[in-house]
């Protein structure tokens, strides 16, 4: 089973941040980036479309599998939309 981790430790971690840009771009792209945020200096064109594919590689390194079982998944969703119903009506009796 696997250790569960506590919020500050999830907490941003799933963004494209300095620290996952230095990891995987190239020296060259984390220093105009870099010079861009510190100097104001454009990014050359070239630069843009390195970090772009990047962080698409990085989104898609973290694709979203779920885990659950269907007959799981069905009664949650249920629970869910049995909520919602009575939320609805809970609202709808404040106006």
């Amino acid at each position: 089973m696997s250790k569960k981790k506590k919020v500050p430790e999830l907490f941003g971690s799933m963004v494209f941040n300095e620290e996952v840009m230095k990891q995987r771009l190239s020296s060259t792209c984390y220093r105009a980036w870099k010079k861009c945020v510190e100097d104001g200096t454009p990014l050359s064109l070239e630069t843009a479309h390195e970090m772009a594919a990047e962080m698409k590689n990085w989104a898609m390194d973290r694709e979203f599998t779920p885990q659950i079982e269907e007959d799981t998944r069905a009664k949650k969703i249920k629970g869910w939309e049995k909520a919602v119903k009575y939320a609805y009506g809970w609202a709808k009796d404040e106006d």
